[in-house]
């Protein structure tokens, strides 16, 4: 069963929203790979910080998902094992990071000012 049907995409969408996370303020769509900008957007930025308070599992399930663009049964099986538990991984994954970013809005909020004025 292939979950991921963009592999051949460089950018993978994550969003608070996605995440079951609602900021009231905005949502905070983070995009992964290439923007075409010379610096991270301040939403790269946000979860590429709360990817380092990943257990080492869950960071490499991490990488192979969102920057190398691997299934979940390309995953498991390079991890060996079952695609249920890589998406369990992955679920627990983006509860992580969508509480990190949660806690840090105050710090999204200040990369965003500082990009835009750069901008």
């Amino acid at each position: 069963m292939k979950i991921r049907k963009d592999k051949a995409d460089s950018c993978g969408d994550i969003s608070l929203e996605s995440l079951g996370t609602r900021s009231h303020e905005e949502t905070l769509v983070a995009k992964e790979g290439p923007t075409g900008n010379k610096h991270p957007t301040p939403e790269q930025l946000m979860v590429r910080e709360a990817a380092k308070w990943l257990t080492s599992k869950q960071k490499k399930v991490w990488e192979l998902y969102n920057y190398d663009r691997f299934t979940q049964d390309e995953i498991a099986k390079k991890l060996g094992i079952t695609q249920q538990g890589v998406a369990k991984h992955i679920k627990a994954i983006e509860k992580r990071i969508a509480k990190w970013i949660g806690s840090n809005l105050g710090a999204y909020n200040l990369l965003k000012t500082n990009f835009e004025e750069k901008q």
